[in-house]
């Protein structure tokens, strides 16, 4: 037990944690569901270290929750056509392979605004950060860029390649502007 609200909040995301892989049959945003986990995270690792919960792990938090619901979105485009024929629900479904692509932009347009109010808000950062996060943003254009609604045949390269290079490049920054 690390301390007593990490004891107490840890059932939170267990609960979501269980209910991601139901989430296609209760609603049309199972994406958000596990989006949630990924926000708590940072929070989690607040309380833990700090016992409370600090607004710059708020925003990291929502930067975390919007890049993971999009790329989810991304990935989900594959099932598309199964998830219609067998009732699941996701963004897709509900708002087609066009919307969702749209929906997973605006996610990830917001990842790259909570991770550009950081900059401003965490000492450390300074032009390392900001050179890296010119980086992701154009990894996250790339990514989408790879990603046509006709044409859904490069989503692995998006997903797991790109989505790898963006937490790289994100934690080298971090730790370089922190070293420098």
């Amino acid at each position: 037990m690390i301390n007593l609200y990490a004891f107490l909040l840890a059932p939170v995301v267990l609960l979501l944690l269980w209910l991601y892989p139901y989430g296609k049959r209760i609603t049309y945003y199972p994406h958000l569901l596990l989006g949630a986990v990924y926000f708590l995270i940072p929070l989690a690792i607040d309380i833990s270290f700090n016992e409370h919960v600090s607004f710059n792990a708020i925003i990291l938090g929502f930067a975390m929750a919007f890049w993971v619901a999009g790329f989810d979105i991304l990935y989900a485009l594959q099932d598309y056509q199964f998830d219609r024929e067998q009732g699941l629900k996701s963004i897709p479904v509900k708002f087609g392979i066009e919307g969702a692509l749209w929906i997973a932009r605006l996610f990830h347009f917001i990842t790259f605004l909570a991770l550009l109010v950081l900059l401003f808000r965490v000492d450390f950062l300074g032009f390392v950060y900001l050179l890296g996060l010119f980086g992701i943003g154009l990894f996250l254009y790339y990514e989408h860029s790879l990603i046509k609604p006709y044409d859904l045949s490069k989503i692995n390269k998006a997903f797991f390649t790109v989505n790898g290079y963006v937490s790289v490049v994100f934690l080298v920054v971090v730790l370089l502007d922190r070293l420098i």
